[in-house]
């Protein structure tokens, strides 16, 4: 989970928005160059890709192992089922504002709570 102490998040929140910067800088210098970077206002997702991978292989790849690439791939589901666990509300949102799919409705007893 991405709760870590608070004095750790402090230690690595500089280094996290100069990532961040740096990845704007880098979208504002290549579209100046005439390169399309963007798919649109948001930061391509291959730039966060590419991110992601270098730090997990950076840090587990030199002494490549299966216990390794099991815990590469084990961080990036529990990134993407926490984050989906905290955004879902969004979706829960959608179906009370437009309605179910009649198919959910069908199958799913389970009542739709919007977090807000």
């Amino acid at each position: 989970m991405p709760y870590i102490k608070k004095e750790l998040r402090q230690k690595l929140e500089k280094d996290i928005i100069k990532l961040h910067t740096d990845i704007l800088d880098l979208i504002t210098d290549e579209a100046e160059k005439g390169e399309s970077v963007l798919t649109s206002t948001k930061l391509p997702p291959g730039i966060f890709n590419y991110v992601i991978t270098r730090l997990l292989t950076d840090y587990y790849c030199p002494d490549i192992s299966y216990f390794n690439i099991n815990t590469m791939i084990g961080i990036l589901e529990c990134c993407k089922q926490e984050m989906y666990r905290r955004l879902s509300c969004y979706e829960d949102g959608a179906v009370q504002k437009n309605g179910d799919i009649e198919e959910y409705k069908q199958v799913s007893n389970t009542p739709i709570y919007v977090k807000m």
